[in-house]
């Protein structure tokens, strides 16, 4: 379904998935509330790497799942899902920054020295003039070797986010709620994010004798995806930071997130393998399947 106005497609998205927008506005209501407050609410910020890091990753995390949501409610769902890629990953190295303090500041220094080196090489071949402070051939061989060689494979924690995420298991009270998150909205927001042939093939609304159109425009396609996974990886983030920071009020994040869980939560497998595309969803959204979770 196309859709020409930013009032008409939220106004759509707010009938259909109402149950999924009201657990992402609680939950960004609570963070603005508990993270914004001034006077600051929780602990004072050391100027360990940690505390810097997870205030950080709060923050851009908090600014990413406001345009995740804007964009989902506004009819951009795989532009959202493209964001809660980055949602997740940076909610997944807050954690392992949390549990391992000296070595993120050790990684964190070494992987702001290859990138000073990898920046170096991109200006000089641009005929600008080199940088100064610049790592030597032994420093350059160790950098290499922990972050998956000189244009860094690795995230800056020294590990790929597949092992990121199974460092992180560890903190999870049910480790299997992330691996799912991980294995099939992550890698579904991966697809979407990079040209492959699924995020190709997705836009197509027709193609047939007639001839062949594709979704540009406002739509609700991908928006209860978008919305479920912002919902779900920030509301991780905000539990960790103001736990971490030992926010006044973080008591009340654990129920809001299960309050949004009974909203907002996905079908599992048999569910959806059960249930037509005309069929009422049985999130209990009262929305058909089509238009609420098989979207």
């Amino acid at each position: 379904m196309a859709l020409t106005s930013r009032e008409e497609v939220e106004g759509l998205t707010r009938e259909h998935f109402g149950r999924q927008v009201t657990a992402c506005e609680d939950v960004l209501s609570l963070a603005a509330e508990l993270l914004e407050a001034d006077p600051w609410r929780g602990r004072p910020i050391t100027d360990s790497l940690a505390d810097k890091a997870i205030a950080a990753e709060a923050a851009r995390g908090f600014k990413t799942f406001r345009g995740s949501f804007d964009a989902a409610i506004g009819g951009f769902g795989p532009q959202a899902a493209m964001l809660n890629r980055s949602l997740f990953e940076g909610m997944a190295v807050a954690y392992w920054v949390r549990a391992n303090p000296d070595e993120a500041a050790d990684m964190f220094h070494k992987h702001r020295r290859l990138a000073r080196d990898k920046w170096n090489r991109r200006l000089v071949a641009q005929g600008e003039p080199p940088l100064d402070d610049l790592p030597d051939e032994a420093e350059m061989q160790q950098l290499k070797e922990l972050f998956g060689g000189e244009w860094s494979t690795k995230l800056w924690c020294g590990m790929s986010l597949h092992e990121l995420v199974g460092a992180i298991e560890p903190q999870w009270d049910e480790p299997s709620e992330l691996r799912r998150f991980y294995r099939i909205a992550h890698a579904d927001h991966t697809e979407t994010d990079h040209t492959t042939a699924m995020s190709l093939a997705s836009p197509v609304i027709t193609d047939d004798e007639v001839g062949f159109r594709v979704d540009s425009g406002r739509s609700l396609q991908y928006v209860a995806r978008g919305l479920f996974a912002g919902f779900w990886s920030y509301s991780h983030m905000l539990r960790l930071a103001t736990d971490y920071f030992e926010i006044d009020g973080r008591e009340r994040v654990v129920p809001a997130f299960e309050r949004g869980m009974g909203l907002i939560a996905p079908l599992d497998e048999t569910e959806a393998k059960a249930v037509g595309r005309n069929d009422p969803c049985p999130c209990g959204s009262g929305v058909k399947y089509k238009r609420c979770h098989g979207a």
